[in-house]
């Protein structure tokens, strides 16, 4: 079956459904007494380049600047589905105004970095496969 037959015979709620993941933040499950378990899902072509434009600069020098703590915080924002982390309450609780800061207020930076990773992978940014893939083109 060639390309074409393949993507006229498919479910397109299938082929275009984001990828979702949990992912338990155990040092926070510990400290509350709870599964503090994150909702992660793929964040959208279109919206993952915002989130990486709205984080770069370019220098004097000309070379591109990633403020890379803000790239994961924004990447948190879109990547974590929780409709907790919306509610008012537990925002005013933690004196936060956005998800984002609550993120920033409530996770280490380690946990932050590693939950980015998780979201970028299932956005289909793999390391792995994008090293092998640019050593193919340049051979």
């Amino acid at each position: 079956m060639n390309l074409t037959e393949l993507l006229l015979n498919a479910d397109v709620k299938q082929v275009t459904k984001l990828p979702t993941e949990n992912y338990e933040v155990s040092r926070l499950s510990k400290a509350l007494g709870g599964a503090f378990v994150l909702e992660l899902q793929a964040i959208p072509t279109k919206r993952m380049n915002e989130i990486q434009q709205r984080n770069m600069t370019v220098g004097e020098d000309g070379k591109q600047e990633v403020n890379l703590f803000d790239l994961q915080l924004a990447t948190l924002a879109d990547g974590i589905i929780n409709e907790d982390f919306k509610n008012q309450e537990v925002l005013k609780k933690f004196g936060a105004g956005t998800k984002k800061d609550l993120f920033e207020k409530i996770l280490l930076a380690g946990e932050i970095t590693a939950i980015a990773g998780k979201i970028n992978k299932l956005s289909g940014f793999e390391k792995e496969k994008n090293k092998k893939a640019v050593e193919e083109v340049k051979n």
